[in-house]
């Protein structure tokens, strides 16, 4: 998946970058992916909400539940709290 590669990249980066830059472009280069990635549940989770049953709506795990929830996405696209996404 494109988000995972991102994140390997820039943690391979983070690294390099702590020892030249300040702390603040690794931090913006995580915000930057983390978003990305928020942006790619918001855009199809609604589809794989659409491909669910009922019953198999009732059987996933509420913090999967909220990775399919576009209010859920919205609101902590920009937060670093909880999630542990």
């Amino acid at each position: 998946m494109v988000a995972s590669g991102f994140f390997r990249r820039n943690a391979r980066i983070a690294g390099v970058v702590q020892s030249v830059h300040p702390q603040g472009v690794a931090y913006d280069r995580y915000r930057t992916g983390r978003e990305a990635s928020f942006d790619l549940l918001i855009h199809i989770a609604p589809d794989v909400v659409k491909m669910l049953t009922p019953e198999q709506k009732r059987l996933i795990p509420q913090f999967v539940a909220n990775y399919l929830d576009v209010k859920y996405l919205r609101q902590n696209r920009s937060s670093s709290v909880g999630g542990g996404f």
